[in-house]
């Protein structure tokens, strides 16, 4: 096994980084070295669109006093062969992924060697749901929450897993005459996602789009935890934080994003195979054309309400009720709610047209955006929670996080929640 170990202090302690080769590269044993410079390790996106899935990175140099020879062979294998990269901050592992291959860099002069890494969304970019790479039981039904975390807590597709658990703020619930069933409780049937008619050109489309069908972004947080949680606000309890002026390492910046001109939703409506564009429904708002980069697209493969395009409703939402799996009534009036902001419940309705009208309603308007650097890391900013600023009563949802280790400074990427 060949290990490249970097350190360096930082203000939450000691930094280690362990770059691991899955095959036999230039050297043998560990080699350690110091670190020159250590950019942030991002989370979610800085984008205008939160419909995109980027991974988390991390970029880090290093001084090799070895031969310009040898160092040119170490690139060589970080261009050449598949690289873990995991994190240790005090001892605390924090984030797992892969190095770059593309991305490493070298400056001779002073012999500093950059890498650049990405955590295991970069890897869903590369598996093909058609091929089942999860290797199920297609029959098999699954929670949605399971769906979307075991690719990310197993070592079916990444190597050293470092999800421990999922945390959902979802506040949607589903009923079956008086009985109420909350996210937590939603199943799904995995040949939705994973057979050969699989309509995703890979597992990150797919896990972006089964968390945009129940109005969820996905984060992997540095404590370990993938947080699911609401795009547009919903009922917080708790999970609020306030931002202080003496937490503030720099005064807050706003800008505007652009209204979006329109927008369409695909609605499966439960037909084979689901490459054909006849097995679903369509809703457009707005205008809408496909190649205009102001429009954006939803795909709804549990629509669990009734369709208007296809005369026909349409669920693929099932619970356990009473111990038999169970779908979720699609017909008029509905019978999916979700908790307001107030604390009180909407009106039942059908999922899709929560989805849909949320989403609508938040990008036909220019809408603001602000970015802020904050004191503290990882273990005070979270994905978890609603921001708001003291003396101000909007309500943010932060969409990026940027953790600076060195100087224990957050920059956060904030998105007006409602």
């Amino acid at each position: 096994m060949q290990i490249i170990k970097l350190t360096s202090k930082s203000a939450l302690g000691l930094i280690e980084m362990y770059l691991e080769f899955s095959s036999e590269s230039s050297f043998s044993g560990t080699k350690y070295y110091k670190i020159t410079d250590f950019d942030e390790i991002t989370i979610g996106s800085d984008e205008d669109s939160d419909i995109l899935m980027t991974p988390g990175e991390v970029k880090a140099s290093f001084h090799m006093p070895e031969t310009l020879a040898f160092i040119l062979s170490v690139l060589a294998d970080f261009e050449s062969i598949e690289t873990t990269l995991r994190i240790y901050v005090g001892g605390e592992w924090i984030w797992s992924g892969y190095v770059e291959k593309s991305k490493s860099r070298i400056s001779t002069a002073k012999k500093i060697l950059t890498i650049q890494g990405y955590d295991h969304t970069k890897n869903m970019l590369e598996q093909d749901p058609t091929t089942n790479p999860m290797g199920y039981t297609l029959t098999d039904y699954k929670k949605i929450t399971d769906i979307v975390s075991e690719p990310f807590t197993t070592d079916t597709i990444v190597k050293y897993p470092i999800i421990n658990n999922v945390v959902s703020k979802s506040t949607l619930q589903a009923r079956i005459g008086t009985t109420y069933f909350s996210f937590t409780d939603f199943y799904s049937n995995l040949a939705f996602y994973y057979n050969s008619n699989s309509n995703y050109s890979n597992m990150a489309s797919m896990l972006k789009q089964i968390m945009l069908n129940y109005n969820l972004i996905g984060y992997l947080g540095l404590d370990r935890n993938l947080y699911l949680f609401p795009r547009f606000a919903e009922y917080p309890g708790s999970d609020i934080y306030t931002i202080t002026r003496d937490e503030w390492a720099d005064f807050p910046e706003y800008e505007i994003i652009s209204a979006r001109t329109g927008m369409q939703v695909k609605l499966w409506a439960g037909g084979y195979p689901k490459t054909d564009d006849s097995k679903y429904g369509t809703k457009t708002y707005g205008t809408y054309s496909e190649d205009d980069d102001d429009c954006e697209s939803l795909i709804i493969d549990q629509p669990c309400g009734y369709i208007d395009s296809l005369g026909e409703g349409a669920s693929q939402l099932f619970v356990y009720n009473s111990g038999t799996l169970t779908g979720i009534d699609p017909s008029s009036p509905g019978n999916i709610r979700r908790m307001l902001w107030s604390g009180s419940y909407s009106d039942w309705g059908y999922l899709w047209v929560y989805v849909a009208s949320d989403t609508w309603e938040y990008i036909k308007v220019p809408r603001a955006k602000c970015t802020v650097k904050l004191k503290g890391s990882y273990n005070k900013w979270k994905p978890k929670l609603y921001y708001m600023f003291n003396g101000d009563t909007t309500v943010w949802r932060a969409q990026c996080f940027k953790y600076n280790l060195i100087d224990n400074i957050t920059e956060l990427y904030l998105r007006k929640a409602m």
